[in-house]
């Protein structure tokens, strides 16, 4: 198996790499427990969206805010996000704000681009509205949240560690095993020889 390259921060001090799906990271991660959870909230097959990832967000390394620092929506669609913290996290530490309820509503048809003045007043009202839940604590806390129809956004502070990965409720937006509908025409279709 090939090792993960570790890498510098961007310009962002952010830095990402991917893990290995059949890693024991992810296997005490994603348990019978989570996939129960993950199944209760879809209500149908789930998918992994995108490779698990070791994201660092390093402070002294930030030359610029990303425009996470935005509320935002990622992609309209149910994408569940997990994240298992690597270290402890306050409110001064790089962290995540998610007005609650937002993931009730529908935003598919609706414009959600963060940086439109619109949506942004559309969000101040919302998590004046709303409970605003802030994703910090302490190394090992486990976090599920729907950031794919939930309005949230990244705060920028001190260091932060953790392991992230999505699930999506839709196979388009699973880009993790690009190969996977081949394989199942393969592996359905045996007995033909298809080139």
């Amino acid at each position: 198996r090939p090792k993960e390259t570790v890498k510098s921060s961007n310009k962002f001090g952010k830095c990402s790499i991917d893990l290995d799906i059949n890693s024991e990271i992810f296997k005490s991660i994603f348990t019978k427990e989570s996939y129960t959870i993950i199944s209760n909230y879809y209500k149908r097959q789930f998918w992994v969206r995108n490779s698990p990832c070791l994201k660092t967000d390093i402070q002294k390394d930030r030359k610029e805010e990303y425009d996470q620092g935005f509320y935002h929506l990622d992609h309209c669609e149910r994408q569940l996000s997990l994240v298992v913290l690597l270290n402890n996290t306050t409110n001064q530490s790089t962290h995540t704000l998610f007005i609650n309820k937002t993931n009730q509503k529908s935003w598919f048809f609706q414009n959600h681009n963060r940086k439109s003045i619109k949506f942004m007043k559309k969000s101040k009202q919302l998590s004046e509205k709303n409970t605003v839940s802030k994703i910090v604590g302490n190394s090992g806390d486990v976090f599920l949240f729907d950031a794919g129809n939930g309005v949230h956004k990244g705060c920028y502070g001190s260091d932060r560690a953790m392991i992230h990965l999505n699930f999506a409720q839709m196979r388009y937006y699973a880009e993790y095993n690009e190969n996977y509908e081949k394989i199942q025409l393969l592996n359905k279709n045996t007995h033909y020889d298809i080139h």
